[in-house]
């Protein structure tokens, strides 16, 4: 939800501009809720498993549709937990009030978009619902509509063939992975023990690790696929199952304390925020008002 935090921050912003401007609309740009997950990765290609299907890892049982009070197909894709559900309308409601504060007619004209995923667009409706306007229709805004392709295209924003190389993204952290490693690997243990990681289990040989095989030793792959972070390491494969046990901090001994889940660098949370999408890159929500024709500060 890091766009959400940023615009958070743009409206905080706002609020301290000199006296003589006038808050003339917003334009907001949102992830999506709160989603059940995706599974974890099961090959060196990459491959993910079903989301409650855990068994290359761990013959500890993953949590299904049931555990998440979700029907199978609406798990399966990954839609809204009940859990996202419910906090949509509360950060509509929440984001709205600011806005009001700010002087802005919440009544004005508004435009909402959404991608085409189902989670996308339940994102956008309750996120209107809780700002009280529920009336305003949400239209498809992916590559779809022709004036948002400048937006969600990456080869209009970056240039054709402008994918970040290994270097480039090694580049980005110093490059050395067995450090960046060995400085969680006590970390990625208290995972593997909670986790139930065994030396045998059928990730190693599909990753290639024969011997002493652990979290920590699991190999370093640069893919270029950037909603899996660009690459894969032990790291990497540590945060898929730290970011599932989020809310069950008891399963992870001392995980409040953990520097695990606060480095920054965390792979695919780095780069995306949404762990594993295997989606095109997208603006997944996009809601625009208009109190007063334009979208600016504008001096009195």
């Amino acid at each position: 939800m890091r766009c959400q935090l940023a615009a958070a921050c743009l409206l905080l912003a706002s609020s301290a501009a000199p006296t003589d401007l006038t808050l003339d609309g917003v334009v907001y740009v949102s992830r999506h809720g709160v989603r059940a997950p995706y599974g974890p990765i099961v090959d060196a290609e990459g491959t993910a498993a079903a989301n409650d299907d855990w068994s290359a890892w761990t013959s500890k049982a993953a949590k299904n549709a049931e555990d998440y009070g979700m029907d199978a197909d609406a798990f399966a894709a990954q839609e809204l937990t009940p859990h996202g559900m419910a906090l949509m309308p509360l950060l509509g409601s929440y984001v709205a009030d600011r806005w009001r504060a700010l002087g802005l007619d919440v009544g004005g004209d508004w435009a909402v978009f959404a991608d085409d995923s189902t989670r996308d667009l339940q994102t956008a409706a309750l996120w209107l619902e809780g700002a009280g306007r529920g009336d305003a229709p949400v239209r498809v805004g992916n590559a779809s509509l022709p004036n948002l392709i400048p937006v969600l295209s990456d080869s209009v924003l970056y240039g054709a063939g402008a994918d970040a190389t290994e270097e480039q993204t090694l580049g980005l952290f110093g490059g050395d992975v067995a450090a960046l490693t060995a400085a969680y690997e006590d970390d990625m243990a208290d995972i593997g023990r909670a986790l139930g990681f065994a030396d045998d289990a059928p990730i190693c040989a599909a990753l290639g690790v024969a011997d002493d095989c652990a979290i920590a030793t699991l190999p370093y792959k640069f893919t270029g696929i950037y909603w899996q972070g660009m690459f894969t390491c032990p790291l990497y494969y540590a945060q898929f199952f730290a970011e599932a046990w989020a809310g069950k901090e008891s399963e992870i001994p001392n995980f409040k304390a953990s520097s695990l889940g606060r480095f920054p660098l965390v792979s695919a949370d780095f780069w995306t925020s949404d762990h594993l999408s295997g989606r095109s890159r997208s603006v997944d929500a996009f809601v625009g008002t208009r109190a007063r024709g334009t979208l600016t500060l504008k001096r009195r």
